[in-house]
């Protein structure tokens, strides 16, 4: 009646049976391109690996049930993360011939954690 009457009418874009399957699919298309961004679980990564490191140092000094570690453990965790970061290549290249304990080899990967995180904040910043 109101094409009759001079009114414009737009047939709908999806029959009636149509439509939930698009609304579904849209939302899980929506659901799929949410934004992630890349640094979060690099992030998370490092926290856990900084966790582990902790967890180490509890064992190395003999501690029962170092099973989470104390914020002792953590405070000398960031110790070590900050001395291993600290220490001179040269000292790096002259372990490069000796197997590393695994304290250093956990060191180790959150070093090279750590320099991911920033360059990936360097390209964020150019």
């Amino acid at each position: 009646t109101l094409a009759r009457e001079g009114v414009a009418v737009l047939p709908p874009l999806l029959p009636l049976r149509y439509m939930s399957r698009a609304a579904s699919f849209v939302a899980g298309v929506s659901a799929a391109m949410a934004y992630a961004d890349e640094l979060e679980p690099i992030l998370d990564a490092e926290q856990a690996l900084r966790h582990r490191i902790a967890l180490r140092i509890a064992q190395e000094r003999a501690e029962p049930d170092a099973q989470a570690p104390l914020e002792p453990d953590m405070c000398a965790a960031d110790e070590a993360i900050e001395a291993w970061g600290e220490e001179a290549q040269d000292e790096h290249d002259d372990r490069a011939f000796r197997p590393l304990t695994p304290l250093q080899q956990l060191l180790t990967e959150h070093r090279a954690i750590c320099e991911r995180i920033e360059d990936i904040r360097d390209r964020r910043l150019s």
